[in-house]
């Protein structure tokens, strides 16, 4: 028998020990081969607190995808932000604590969130309209302890949160 023996690495054996695995193993292979496929074609997901994700091939998306992202922050807000509160996401990036905020504060409350990039506000703006967030206001500067124009750099490939008013 050979290394090549397709009775260990054919199609079937590998369906085979795919449906073996536990859910959170099968979605982490799942996402992970959607985005190595089709990297400029978002996944949805759906996260924990209710709304929806759209994965893309960057820095966060798998981590999101597997659960695994900045998780000590986004139990914190679950747990401080409020109904009825007002909340402030400066850098929101593609919007994740915007969207957590969004569910937590619900219809009464609001959420002033601010994002320079073109690129990021565009993917957080598709987010706020996939989960029909009315209680969101976006802003497209950056916050800062002065009142002027700046050059903001945008980082290409997947860093997209490493944006900077500093060269990277």
């Amino acid at each position: 028998m050979s290394d090549n023996d397709s009775s260990t690495t054919g199609m079937l054996p590998r369906i085979s020990r795919f449906l073996l695995k536990p859910w959170p193993e099968k979605k982490k292979s799942l996402y992970f081969r959607w985005i190595s496929t089709f990297p400029h074609l978002p996944a949805p997901l759906r996260l924990p607190f209710g709304a929806w994700w759209l994965v893309r091939a960057d820095n966060a998306g798998l981590p999101i995808s597997q659960g695994r992202f900045e998780e000590a922050e986004i139990a914190f807000v679950g747990r401080y932000v409020k109904p009825g509160m007002t909340v402030l996401d400066i850098g929101a990036h593609h919007g994740l604590y915007t969207l957590l905020a969004s569910k937590r504060v619900g219809p009464n409350g609001r959420i002033f969130c601010f994002e320079p990039s073109t690129r990021e506000r565009n993917a957080l703006l598709q987010h706020l309209r996939l989960n029909r967030c009315k209680n969101v206001t976006v802003e497209s500067l950056a916050v800062g302890s002065e009142n002027t124009d700046a050059q903001l750099f945008v980082v290409e490939g997947v860093q997209t949160g490493c944006n900077s008013l500093r060269k990277p």
